[in-house]
């Protein structure tokens, strides 16, 4: 069982495939089942697709609308930001923004106050935020603005070492720090009920990055109602509402006028 199965690279390359392939070796009649909420990949399509897909078929699904209306979800009320990010003239690279032309383009005064004022007229009453950030600096640099503010934040990336960053995520449930940013990480598998308010301030072409980073907002908690997400990133526009998003299509083959989709 592999959860998070997203994550399987749809060539044979990639520690799960060289994991599955030593294991079969082992036991030929080796079954596996994945578990995910995202069945999809950027630049390939939904992940039972495809000559070198490692699973067959798609065996059961259920819809976020389908949790909500029973009570097992909190809904995302998504905002229409004044501040947006122009991203026409940032170059695309295996499928998704090129992340340093990506953070040049964010990563400035006039954008960083911009959004932080934002954040503050319309996250007042939410009491956990967390904030997708572009690139390290962009993360510490928004995270320095709240700070400045009086909203206690932490900023959370791959060069935090584990210890400062099990005590930051720790401050975060107690409430002791208001706000995290984050690069690269709490996107997948993040569990924080707590969180009601989502600030996305990454652009991304993939549909499974945003949904991953959408739904940390989805967990129900007896002191919130809803999760607002600001979306300076213009994910929503990109990728549809959560309860609707556009799978990315598999490549097209040579002769194929259309690629295939699943319903």
């Amino acid at each position: 069982f592999i959860d998070e199965a997203h994550s399987i690279s749809h060539k044979q390359t990639g520690q799960y495939r060289e994991l599955i392939a030593d294991l079969t070796k082992i036991n030929p009649h080796l079954r596996i089942v994945g578990l995910t909420g995202t069945p999809y990949r950027l630049g390939h399509g939904f992940i039972d697709e495809g000559p070198d897909a490692i699973f067959s078929d798609l065996l059961y699904s259920v819809t976020i609308t389908e949790l909500l209306d029973q009570g097992h979800l909190a809904p995302l009320r998504s905002k229409h930001t004044a501040t947006e990010y122009d991203t026409s003239k940032v170059a695309i690279r295996a499928g998704d923004y090129v992340v340093s032309e990506l953070e040049k383009l964010v990563d400035t005064d006039e954008y960083n106050h911009a959004v932080v004022d934002e954040m503050m007229a319309r996250a007042s009453d939410r009491k956990a935020w967390l904030i997708f950030a572009v690139g390290v600096s962009h993360a510490q640099h928004i995270a320095d603005l709240l700070n400045e503010l009086g909203v206690p934040t932490g900023c959370v990336h791959g060069g935090v070492p584990g210890t400062e960053r099990k005590q930051m995520l720790a401050d975060f449930n107690a409430g002791k720090l208001r706000a995290l940013t984050s690069v690269g990480v709490l996107t997948t598998g993040y569990d924080e009920p707590r969180i009601d308010m989502i600030a996305m301030l990454r652009p991304t072409a993939s549909t499974g990055l945003f949904v991953q980073c959408a739904g940390r907002g989805l967990r129900t908690h007896p002191d919130k109602t809803d999760c607002l997400v600001l979306d300076f990133a213009g994910n929503v526009a990109t990728h549809g509402p959560i309860t609707n998003p556009k799978p990315p299509k598999a490549p097209k083959k040579k002769g194929q006028q259309e690629s295939s989709e699943k319903p």
